[in-house]
């Protein structure tokens, strides 16, 4: 039995079946002893030549200490993993918050212009009304003054044909009396007729409003940080507009 060749992997199964381990760099000395200032485990041959000075312990009760050591860890962790999670649904609550305060202030800028609109959109047709009233007025006014014009045009060609008629056809004797009779006509007809002053209609200026078109007229965001929940709030701050 001797004779026959060693089956180092059962052996080594064995042995870490039985709890022993071997020295990484010394492959035929077990560990045995745990160096505290280096934080490795090491066998006696490590121990003389490399670690004789640093604080050692016995591998088992090191083993003990280190497991307790990590409970410590395991259950500190476990404590700041429920701060985490905690943290972690602040957030969501925060964003749901922030959310729904971001809608309203959408909706209240979207109100706030559609309201300006509005009242754009009503003082523009107002004041096209009235520059269609002030259109519709003047241009019949003009239209009286043609149409005046126009009957007194006709009644001095209608004069003009009359007169030179009646002069070829009155006899010598009786054109004293036809030229009286004619003069009379024209002075009727000239005080009669419509003033030739030259007419302009009158003037009609659009004064804009004291308003640039670059200008604000909506309003602002004003930010303001709350530390104490972590959320940040808008306001908007309306201009006013006449």
């Amino acid at each position: 039995m001797e004779d026959l060749p060693l089956n180092f992997d059962m052996v080594a199964l064995l042995e870490a079946r039985r709890g022993i381990a071997y020295c990484d760099r010394h492959a035929d000395e077990p560990v045995t002893m745990y160096c505290v200032d280096c934080e490795r485990d090491i066998c006696v041959v490590c121990f003389a030549r490399a670690h004789s000075r640093h604080r050692c312990d016995d591998v088992r009760t090191a083993a003990e200490g280190l497991r307790r050591q990590i409970d410590d860890d395991v259950e500190r962790a476990a404590a700041r993993l429920d701060e985490v999670r905690a943290a972690v649904g602040q957030l969501d609550d925060e964003r749901a918050t922030y959310e729904r305060e971001t809608s309203q202030l959408e909706d209240a800028i979207r109100r706030r212009g559609e309201m300006i609109k509005q009242s754009v959109d009503a003082q523009v047709t107002s004041l096209l009304g009235r520059v269609e009233r002030l259109k519709v007025g003047t241009l019949r006014d003009i239209e009286r003054r043609k149409e005046r014009l126009e009957l007194s045009l006709a009644a001095m060609d209608s004069f003009q044909s009359y007169s030179q008629e009646i002069k070829t056809k009155s006899r010598v004797q009786s054109m004293s009396q036809v030229a009286s009779d004619l003069r009379g006509r024209v002075d009727d007809l000239l005080e009669s007729s419509v003033s030739l002053r030259q007419y302009h209609p009158p003037a009609v200026r659009f004064v804009f409003s004291d308003v640039e078109l670059e200008q604000n007229i909506v309003g602002k965001l004003s930010q303001c940080d709350t530390f104490t929940a972590g959320t940040v709030y808008f306001t908007v701050a309306f201009s006013e507009i006449s």
